[in-house]
C-alpha cells in the first residue's frame, strides 16, 4: 500500500499503531519553545523539527520591555551536528507595547542537533543577551 493510499484512506493512524507494534520508532512532530526574558525585553520561539534539517514552521515573536535608547532583536541559534553553530536572521522589535511576530522557516546546511532562542539588546556599543532553553531535534543524535 503507498503512503498516498494510507492517507487518502485515512488509514494513518492504523500505519501508526502497526509502526509502534512493530517497534519502529518514528519521532512525533511536536511543536518546540524556547523562550527568553529579562528586564528589558522578553521572546520566544515556537517551531518543529520535521526532518535533520528543516524546521517549519519557525514563528518568533520579540518585544522591548524597557521603551529606551536601546534596540531589542531575536534569534534562532542551532546547533548543528558538527558542533557548529548558526542563527537565523535576527528580528527587531518594533514595540514596546506589543510583540513583533515573524513566520517563516529553517532550511539548514546540515543536520541541526538543537535550537533555542537568544534576546539580544543594544545601544550600539555594546550588547546584552538572554538565552533561551535548548530544543533537542528528535532526528538527530
Amino acid at each position: 500500500m503507498s503512503v498516498h493510499t494510507i492517507f487518502a484512506r485515512g488509514l494513518l493512524p492504523l500505519a501508526a499503531a502497526g509502526a509502534m507494534l512493530l517497534g519502529i520508532a518514528t519521532p512525533a512532530l511536536a511543536a518546540s519553545r524556547s523562550d527568553a526574558c529579562a528586564s528589558w525585553g522578553c521572546g520566544s520561539a515556537t517551531f518543529t523539527f520535521v526532518d535533520g534539517d528543516t524546521i517549519r514552521p519557525l514563528s518568533e515573536s520579540v518585544k522591548d520591555a524597557s521603551c529606551d535608547i536601546w534596540h531589542v532583536w531575536i534569534t534562532l541559534e542551532m546547533e548543528y551536528a558538527d558542533g557548529r553553530s548558526h542563527f537565523t536572521p535576527q528580528i527587531l522589535a518594533n514595540s514596546c507595547t506589543q510583540y513583533t511576530v515573524h513566520n517563516s522557516y529553517w532550511e539548514a546546511s546540515g543536520n541541526i542537533r538543537e535550537a533555542r532562542v537568544v534576546l539580544r539588546r543594544s545601544n550600539g556599543s555594546r550588547s546584552e543577551f538572554a538565552y533561551g532553553s535548548w530544543r533537542d531535534n528528535p532526528y538527530t543524535s
